[in-house]
């Protein structure tokens, strides 16, 4: 989208307001050969500074189009409180201006308060998991066949969360098979790609061997992702293993 055609999409009058940007901060992306950064920083609560009014939001941000990120990649950090000049959209604010501001928000800074105390779900048999309020995901260390790996989640209903613990419960219990099992769809799916990356023959049961699992993140559908280091079979790349607790694997591929 162009930049006149985005700004388009927000009110033309101007307002300054007060927010408090929520822990996953400042993100931005670009499409191709685009000129303009897209800029997103989630917001979690904001204050009209004309009444004093103050929102708490949910799925709102502050939004911009610019050619270079690192000035305001600085100015809007995770957890923050600023003054700000914006034109309002239906749901999000188009940024015009960060505001050198000394003053104060009481409210937003008790909103801040209960942003930053730490959240944590407890299991029984897996011990305590604690909320990684960036990205929205429970993370926790747990041993895997005398290995210590991570293990996460996503927030989310309480029912839906009991399904995915008991999807991390069934892995676990059999993890000698699932571990067997994910390695060798992965082997099958990628050793001849490690070979044409490499100036050796590498076999299945190798593949399968060296590769180092570092994490599996579940879902509560039955739905599970295997993380490998790959052993610079790809030269430092991640494996993913996609599957579920009925035995489909649905695809083994290279990342990052």
């Amino acid at each position: 989208m162009k930049k006149n055609e985005f700004e388009k999409l927000f009110a033309p009058e101007t307002m300054e307001i007060a927010i408090l940007i929520d822990p996953s901060g400042f993100g931005a992306g670009r499409a191709g050969k685009e000129k303009y950064w897209t800029v997103n920083a989630g917001i979690s609560a904001w204050q009209d500074l004309s009444s004093g009014r103050v929102h708490t939001v949910e799925n709102c941000s502050l939004t911009t189009m610019i050619e270079n990120t690192d000035e305001l990649s600085k100015k809007l950090k995770a957890n923050s409180i600023l003054t700000v000049k914006v034109c309002k959209g239906e749901v999000d604010f188009l940024l015009k201006e960060v505001i050198e501001s000394s003053d104060t928000y009481p409210e937003l800074e008790k909103i801040l308060e209960e942003q930053l105390k730490s959240v944590y779900y407890k299991d029984e048999i897996l011990g305590t998991f604690t909320l990684d309020k960036s990205i929205n995901y429970f993370n926790n260390k747990i041993e895997w066949l005398g290995e210590s790996i991570s293990v996460s989640f996503a927030l989310d209903t309480e029912e839906n969360i009991r399904d995915t613990i008991s999807v991390l419960h069934n892995l676990v219990k059999e993890q000698s098979e699932w571990d067997r099992r994910v390695r060798k769809f992965a082997a099958e799916e990628l050793t001849n790609l490690a070979n044409d990356w490499q100036e050796e023959d590498v076999v299945e049961e190798e593949f399968a061997k060296r590769i180092i699992l570092e994490s599996i993140t579940v879902y509560a559908d039955g739905g599970f992702v295997f993380w490998f280091d790959d052993d610079d079979l790809f030269f430092g790349h991640v494996i993913f293993v996609e599957g579920n607790l009925k035995g489909d694997f649905e695809r083994a591929e290279i990342a990052g």
